[in-house]
């Protein structure tokens, strides 16, 4: 049965949640309802927003090739962000990770990377070819959220794999740890081996010394940053900053062009111009302001019963080196809970949109839309779910981790060669052909070329018992399917 193509599911979905649901969002993106959309910018919209979506010209300047007032937009964004050259992006940082990637890997290079990296990252090895050397991150016992690498295991994977073409790294992590990130890039600069970082959840720390150092700041040679989660951009709009002569300017245009669409969206391009502008002028005083409610609202979080709230304690000197207090991270464990459990009570009994769940923690993203009604709510929520659950020490979430199964064949040979859908409890062994993971935050239960395990299977039922999303896996009337290679 076809069908009714006269429906508008989508749509009438975003209408009902954007302009109807009254809720208030801790997930991304930062300019939260359009709180943070700077005032000219809305004024320009409303209904001339169809006037403003058009193509190149010559007065408009090209994306591909900006040499007018794009060119002059990305130099002024460079400058602000510490960078020698930035590129506007139009498909998100997931775009940027993947032609940083390919601006220096191609089929068989070898890239050290962090296993908690995000799904682009896969989807770049899958692209470029590359080989993939894994940096387990350290992960905190007590909440099970994964933090950065350690210095000693960057040296240990130098050290073993001298011929790597590139480092890549997390600046923060989604729990807003950061690595002692300019320790690692100066000992990767003295091999000559170029840093990449996914600074996506931190477009903000060159804005206020309350926040880490960028990844700009310390040496990295490339960086990308998601302006739309919390610099006030619009959804998908980003920007990819590069420096020094590592990575060839020119080269890293050409591998833009390569992915990067023709029609760019001038929409998308314009939000990151006045977003800069917005930063340039008012950030420091509106992050001021958003610590102060931030600090106010962690301390009462972490006052109520059973519930912890992750920061500086947590903090070591190498793979927790800095922290964003703008991550909001609330462990839920004591009171039997999972934070999958969690993050669905929060939205359906005081519609709070949180950012994500793990197996013991909730994240709540703070940004320059917020204000103090909306920490008042979140805080509510908080206290709502202490009143609504009843502590229980003896029965704890169970923890998922990082699990780094072993790899067979690279992810872009597996990807290419012939695979079968096979039950999920008949995929042990076998070799998958695809990356499966839960989204967010998008860091695989296993990739391309990897033997599937007991883990990955009992990982991925508790997930799916839990309400996740889990992508690369396929739904069928009689259970779950993955693709593995046929001649596993």
């Amino acid at each position: 049965m076809k069908n009714n193509q006269d429906a508008a599911p989508l749509f009438n979905a975003l209408v009902n949640y954007g302009l109807k649901s009254g809720a208030t969002p801790f997930d991304v993106p930062g300019h939260k309802f359009g709180k943070a959309i700077p005032q000219a910018f809305k004024d320009a919209v409303g209904e001339n927003i169809f006037k403003l979506d058009v193509n190149s010209m010559k007065e408009l300047d090209s994306l591909s090739n900006p040499i007018g007032v794009i060119a002059e937009a990305e130099q002024l964004a460079a400058e602000l962000f510490g960078a020698e050259n930035a590129f506007f992006l139009v498909n998100g940082s997931t775009s940027g990770v993947q032609q940083m990637i390919l601006s220096v890997c191609g089929d068989h290079d070898k890239l050290i990377m962090p296993r908690n990296a995000h799904k682009s990252t896969y989807n770049a090895l899958v692209l470029s070819g590359a080989h993939p050397v894994y940096l387990e991150p350290h992960n905190d016992d007590e909440s099970g959220v994964s933090m950065g690498v350690t210095l000693q295991s960057v040296k240990q994977a130098l050290d073993m794999h001298p011929d790597a073409k590139a480092l890549f790294l997390l600046h923060p992590t989604y729990f807003g740890y950061t690595q002692s990130l300019k320790a690692i890039i100066d000992l990767a600069h003295r091999r000559n081996v170029p840093v990449l970082v996914d600074q996506s959840h931190g477009s903000h720390f060159s804005l206020h010394e309350a926040f880490p150092p960028s990844a700009m700041a310390l040496g990295a040679d490339m960086a990308t940053i998601s302006m739309h989660k919390t610099g006030g951009s619009l959804t998908q709009s980003s920007i990819l900053l590069h420096q020094g002569t590592r990575i060839k300017k020119s080269y890293v245009r050409s591998t833009i062009n390569v992915f990067q669409t023709s029609s760019a969206s001038y929409l998308l391009l314009a939000s990151l111009d006045i977003a800069r502008r917005q930063l340039a002028l008012e950030g420091q005083e509106r992050f001021t302001t958003l610590l102060d409610q931030v600090n106010a609202v962690r301390s009462r979080i972490a006052a109520l019963p059973g519930l912890e709230v992750l920061g500086t304690e947590r903090l070591n000197g190498d793979s927790a080196f800095r922290f964003d207090p703008t991550k909001i991270t609330v462990d839920v464990s004591a009171y039997g809970v999972s934070g999958f459990k969690a993050y669905d009570y929060f939205k359906a009994n005081h519609n709070v949109q949180l950012e994500l769940g793990e197996s013991h923690v909730v994240l709540a993203v703070a940004a320059i839309g917020d204000d103090e009604e909306a920490f008042e709510r979140l805080y509510q929520a908080c206290k709502g779910f202490t009143n609504d659950f009843t502590l229980n020490h003896k029965t704890t979430p169970r923890k998922i981790g990082v699990h780094m199964p072993e790899m067979v064949y690279t992810p872009r040979n597996a990807f290419f060669l012939p695979s079968a859908l096979v039950k999920l409890e008949q995929s042990e062994g076998l070799i998958s052909a695809d990356s499966i993971m839960v989204y967010p935050p998008g860091v695989p239960l296993v990739v391309p070329g990897e033997r599937v395990t007991a883990r990955t299977i009992q990982d991925y039922r508790f997930l799916e018992q839990e309400g996740n999303v889990l992508i690369g896996a396929h739904q069928r009337d009689d259970g779950i399917y993955i693709n593995v290679l046929a001649s596993a």
